[in-house]
Parts: structure tokens; C-alpha cells; sequence
């Protein structure tokens, strides 16, 4: 397939409600969308577990976006997005990082789910 006929998919611009900054508070619909993650817990400013794993999940968005470009399907790499909580969100204190849970995510394409189904176990 040819490069200028293949259709681009950017998330950034299809839920563009979603990843746009406004100066006033708006409530948007969030559709529902597929991720790849990972989940840890601890400050991630000192974590080495933690670096690694956001080479291996930016690898994994960028090994996803080429195979499928390779299959006449390309898509832009979506940002990093996280999720942060505490076992008691009413302590939950930025300078307590160390007891921090998150989950650091990376849309992909509903059209692509199907290409990772299984989770990745640290070896």
C-alpha cells in the first residue's frame, strides 16, 4: 500500500475534548478506550523499575504503531497518561510519593486491541 493513501489515525484529533486544555472548567463524554500499562506503586523519581518500564511501554506503543503502518494501518503514538491513587485517597500528599499506586497508560486504536491481549510479566 502506498504511504499517501494509507489512513493516519490520531486519537488527539478524533477526541480532541479530551486532550485539550481549557481555561474554564468544561465536562466532556470520554469514549471508551483501549490502553496499554503499567501498574506500580512507589515514587517514581527514585524508582529505576520505573524508567525501565516506560522504555518498554513507549517500545511497545512505537513495535505496535510500526507493525501496524506495515499492515497499511498507521496511528500517532498517544501521550502519556497516568492514574495516581493512595489506599486512602484522604492521605494521598505529592510529598508522600512512596506510597503512591499507579497506572501509566498509552491509547491505542480500538481498530488494534486485538494485536495485545496478554499482560507482560516482569522476568
Amino acid at each position: 500500500m502506498r504511504e499517501e493513501s494509507m489512513e493516519k489515525i490520531d486519537m488527539k484529533k478524533t477526541h480532541e475534548a479530551c486532550y485539550t486544555a481549557t481555561k474554564t472548567v468544561k465536562f466532556v463524554d470520554v469514549p471508551a478506550v483501549s490502553y496499554i500499562t503499567y501498574q506500580s506503586a512507589g515514587d517514581p523519581n527514585v524508582s529505576q523499575d520505573f524508567q525501565d518500564a516506560m522504555g518498554v511501554l513507549y517500545g511497545l506503543a512505537y513495535t505496535i504503531k510500526f507493525a501496524s503502518k506495515a499492515d497499511g494501518r498507521d496511528f500517532t503514538v498517544m501521550p502519556l497518561e497516568e492514574q495516581w491513587r493512595t489506599e486512602n485517597p484522604a492521605e494521598f500528599s505529592e510529598q508522600q510519593k512512596g506510597e503512591w499506586q499507579r497506572k501509566v497508560m498509552i491509547a491505542v486504536p480500538e481498530k488494534l486491541k486485538t494485536i495485545v491481549r496478554h499482560p507482560v510479566e516482569k522476568q
